[in-house]
């Protein structure tokens, strides 16, 4: 599932840094001390992230996260007996909470975002849920980063330390870019999703040759279809790239075109079938002396009929999965190339 948000960080610094349990030599030694143990952790947060928001769910990557907390806690302990320099209460406990409100989130929140993958492809709200649970997850992390880094900016400050941004500066700016995007892709996902759950249910109803539930579902899977592509009408483009949108507005309208031509030629199919098995029924109820020609003529032609729509309708049984199939490949490309270029 390809659903999912991305980690939002700000400018954390990084040092290179000497023996941390001694006595720090300068503020900048004391920064170094504090900030270079979790510089690379940082780094493998942003991948475990970014990892659940292309392609890969969030069971696939549940050893990334375990193995994240373990690494934090580690950090956490190993942090704790840093010296502090010059009685700092403002940096080392501004880095404390940080990791304690980091490993926190990523065994809470992440681990309720594991388990509200199992119910996201279920329903329309579930996957709702899955995404606002994502959102919130992102908002703790976010503001945690910020307090840890108003604090090193108050105390670099107050030590007249001029912090200069290296590649934390850079990985922050392309963590905040792949960010927005994604906000825009889930908007647009949304969309897309609720006509692709409802498809769903016109294919269990096809299987499972129910006439009703297969009016009834294609034709809510026309209602969504259209309600979608009347939303992406009034969407905007992402800082002037349409090809997500255009990309969402295909997949709807061939399910639009399906539920409009192709799903009321099964359901006569499946009409045919069921006036076969209902006539089969009525003329073996009879006695065979009892049976008029007229009777066994009318039956043998709806059965010659039906079988020879049998053909007809495997065929386009064939026909609909491989359009499908292409649908949904141009879709999900679109969707990969999308990120790459704003990611």
């Amino acid at each position: 599932m390809n659903f999912k948000t991305i980690l939002i960080l700000f400018s954390l610094c990084s040092f290179k840094g000497s023996i941390l349990f001694s006595q720090s030599t300068s503020p900048v030694d004391y920064m170094n001390r504090l900030f270079t143990p979790f510089s690379d952790l940082d780094s493998k947060k942003w991948q475990y992230v970014k990892s659940m928001t292309r392609g890969k769910s969030a069971k696939k990557v549940e050893a990334k996260r375990k193995a994240l907390i373990e690494e934090y806690a580690k950090v956490r302990t190993q942090l704790g007996k840093v010296r502090t320099y010059k009685k700092d209460s403002l940096l080392r406990p501004a880095v404390m909470e940080y990791l304690k409100l980091t490993q926190q989130v990523l065994r809470e929140d992440y681990g309720e975002i594991v388990d509200l993958e199992k119910i996201a492809e279920e329903s329309f709200d579930g996957m709702e849920a899955y995404l606002l649970a994502q959102e919130r997850a992102n908002a703790k992390l976010n503001q945690t980063a910020i307090n840890v880094n108003q604090a090193r900016d108050e105390y670099g400050a107050l030590n007249d330390v001029v912090i200069q941004e290296g590649s934390a500066s850079k990985l922050n700016q392309k963590i905040e870019k792949g960010a927005k995007a994604l906000s825009y892709y889930n908007q647009n996902y949304l969309i897309f999703f609720k006509a692709f759950h409802q498809e769903r249910y016109v294919f269990d109803a096809i299987s499972r040759g129910d006439i009703s539930s297969l009016e009834q579902s294609s034709n809510s899977l026309l209602s969504i279809s259209e309600e979608g592509l009347e939303k992406l009408k009034s969407a905007e483009n992402y800082n002037g790239d349409a090809s997500l949108k255009i990309a969402t507005k295909n997949v709807l309208n061939f399910m639009k075109a399906q539920a409009e031509n192709e799903y009321p030629q099964l359901t006569e199919f499946l009409f045919m079938q069921d006036e076969v098995a209902s006539a089969g029924k009525k003329l073996e109820s009879k006695k065979q002396k009892d049976r008029t020609k007229k009777e066994i003529d009318s039956y043998n032609n709806l059965l010659k009929k039906y079988n020879a729509g049998i053909k007809d309708f495997n065929k386009k049984l064939e026909d609909l999965n491989k359009n499908r199939n292409n649908a949904m490949k141009a879709y999900e490309e679109a969707i990969q190339a999308f990120f790459e270029k704003h990611s």
